[in-house]
């Protein structure tokens, strides 16, 4: 999360008193994927870096789709956190009441959205 992407929030909760904010991961996620492989490569490599802290801790099987996917909801989980961290404005709102940070996975394969935090 840049500071353009927190702004984004930051206005949209302040200003437009935006009542939930939801934070959408999705299955097959290439960037996960990337991050879970520990892809190298050009300008990914940032990316990489970003996602791996958030999916160190998720535990590796011998499934890599279902393991992508958990590693997708670590994601959006450390994505909400960084949000709570870097933003008085939503963290105050949240606590508050006047605003939900909702994090979900959305699953291409039957277009089902599950809240996940």
């Amino acid at each position: 999360m840049d500071t353009i992407a927190i702004g984004s929030i930051e206005y949209a909760v302040a200003h437009l008193h935006t009542p939930v904010v939801m934070i959408l991961g999705h299955e097959k996620c290439g960037a996960v994927t990337a991050a879970y492989d520990d892809h190298k490569e050009g300008n990914i490599t940032a990316i990489v870096e970003k996602i791996k802290p958030g999916i160190a801790s998720v535990e590796r099987s011998d499934d890599k789709a279902a393991d992508v996917v958990k590693c997708a909801a670590a994601n959006v989980k450390a994505v909400m956190e960084e949000i709570m961290a870097k933003s008085e404005i939503v963290r105050k709102a949240v606590e508050s009441g006047e605003t939900k940070l909702v994090g979900a996975m959305y699953h291409l394969s039957d277009g089902r959205v599950e809240t996940i935090a």
